[in-house]
């Protein structure tokens, strides 16, 4: 009976290990990907990442100088008219216009996202095929203010500053799985910690140390996987996106999986914690029961333990001899 115990114990643990990996992806995707307004605040902080800085100064500045080169008055631009637009770029990337264009931007293109997963009404056909983040007020924001200096300016052509952030066509073969795996964001890591429990309880005596073992060197294996996948995911999501818009793109993916990345690395950490935790335990409890001597004629406590039986006593089915028969004085003997 123990040993068919310590087997279940053994496999509880071996769930544990695929089940905490699984709970850190859908409790991600149902705090992070799924929920808007939690997006906008993780990607929000990019304004300040001097790689989107970058990128979006890059691109605005270019939309601009074309707007002004195409101006009726056919402007041709000097060193002190350059210096001029890089004024105004400037200005305008440190306003508070930037922050709220870029929130505003992201929102609507992590809508459209969330309406392509979950297969909405409306959002089957997306402009030019990918998910979007327009950052058209910007350029509005930066021509107002040439205007304002007395420039006649043409109207800007196309959509300069719209980012590619991701091909549609990329989310059918993840679509019919992102409800599930976001519904699992509550239940999965609950069913983890309730195996966990399991596994503790059907392990007997010592061996639920060696199953503690197994669960936190496993979870930290496992979770090891999922920041291995991630880096890889990564680097997947750049190779399908422009090459001018790859650096920006990168700069999102990275900050909306920064938060994954921290919840399997501290996974990691109390793996290999719990791990350790136990290993010493079990160390300790074999050096007490080596200096603990045998009182003759008591049962071994050690006996309470896998395997304390046949330290204390050697062969656990050796025949014990029998004491020879003395017979107390003035007790009836036996008849012959």
């Amino acid at each position: 009976m123990r040993a068919l115990r310590s087997i279940v114990a053994y496999l509880l643990a071996l769930v544990v290990c695929l089940l905490v990996p699984a709970a850190l992806v859908a409790s991600w995707a149902a705090s992070q990907v799924d929920d808007t307004p939690a997006y906008v605040d993780t990607v929000g902080e990019l304004t300040d990442d001097p790689v989107v800085v970058g990128e979006v100064t890059t691109r605005l500045t270019s939309a601009v100088t074309r707007v002004v080169q195409d101006s009726p008055a056919g402007v041709v631009l000097d060193d002190a008219g350059r210096a001029q637009i890089d004024e105004v770029v400037g200005t305008v990337l440190t306003s508070d216009e930037f922050d709220s264009a870029w929130r505003s931007a992201n929102q609507v293109a992590h809508e459209q996202f969330v309406a392509l997963m979950r297969g909405e009404p409306g959002a089957a056909e997306v402009e030019g095929g990918y998910i979007t983040v327009s950052l058209e007020p910007l350029l509005d924001a930066a021509l107002a203010e040439l205007s304002s200096r007395g420039l006649t300016l043409a109207e800007p052509s196309g959509n300069p500053m719209t980012f590619r952030v991701l091909p549609a066509s990329d989310l059918d073969d993840v679509r019919d799985a992102y409800d599930p795996v976001v519904s699992a964001g509550l239940w999965v890591p609950i069913a983890a910690v309730v195996v966990l429990l399991a596994a503790v309880l059907v392990a007997p005596g010592r061996t639920r140390l060696r199953v503690g073992v197994v669960a936190g060197l496993g979870t930290a294996l496992t979770c090891g996987v999922l920041l291995a996948g991630l880096s890889v995911a990564s680097d997947v999501v750049g190779l399908r996106v422009s090459s001018a818009d790859r650096d920006l793109v990168g700069a999102v993916v990275d900050v909306l999986l920064g938060g994954l990345r921290t919840r399997a690395w501290i996974a990691v950490g109390v793996g290999l914690v719990v791990a350790l935790l136990c290993l010493v335990a079990a160390s300790v409890l074999r050096r007490r029961d080596r200096s603990r001597p045998v009182r003759p004629g008591a049962d071994d406590e050690r006996g309470t333990y896998d395997g304390a039986d046949e330290r204390s006593s050697g062969d656990p089915y050796a025949v014990q001899p029998l004491a020879p028969y003395r017979q107390e004085p003035g007790a009836p003997g036996r008849s012959s």
